[in-house]
């Protein structure tokens, strides 16, 4: 008899040993809440005041310790070396950035993409100049710390290709609240 009843558990266990897992569920894409969104929005702009009000200070707050912008290829780092650039910049500037297009690639890591066009006053205003008048592509990663939102990087130059989780294939969907 317990023959029988060990033959009969390993008939019925042999199946389940031998059938490969249920395939997981492909993983939901990760969402980001509107609170999310406006907060990075807001991190974008307050990048462009602080630059054009001449305040280091404010623009490498923007930025983690370590983060870095990176403007046709040359790296700044740091927030120190980041404020010091805003600090020693003599040009008056307007900066006007668009919306962004987001996707969120990890728990508390945003890439992003943005355009923008912005004024250049060389000569200033006293001498009545024309100002420079150009554009740039922003492609961010954009990092949760405890103190909101921060650019870990952020490159800028005149046109770089899309990076792949930017296109609509990977777009991140709306949450109605922060996961």
């Amino acid at each position: 008899m317990k023959h029988r009843l060990a033959a009969l558990l390993l008939a019925l266990t042999l199946p389940l040993a031998a059938t490969p897992a249920a395939a997981k569920p492909a993983a939901a894409p990760l969402c980001l809440s509107l609170e999310d969104r406006a907060e990075i929005a807001d991190l974008m702009a307050r990048y462009a005041l602080y630059a054009d009000a001449g305040n280091g200070a404010a623009f490498a707050a923007t930025f983690t310790a370590e983060g870095q912008l990176i403007v046709r290829g040359q790296p700044v780092r740091g927030q120190s070396a980041l404020a010091a650039m805003i600090d020693g910049k003599t040009d008056r500037t307007l900066h006007l950035p668009s919306a962004p297009a987001l996707v969120k690639v990890a728990v508390d890591t945003v890439r992003a993409r943005s355009q923008l066009v912005y004024m250049k006053d060389t000569a200033g205003a006293a001498t009545g100049s024309t100002p420079y008048v150009g554009f740039a592509v922003y492609e961010d990663t954009i990092v949760h710390t405890p103190q909101g939102w921060k650019f870990a990087e952020r490159r800028a130059a005149e046109t770089q290709p899309i990076a792949p989780e930017l296109l609509p294939t990977a777009a991140s969907p709306i949450c109605r609240e922060r996961p």
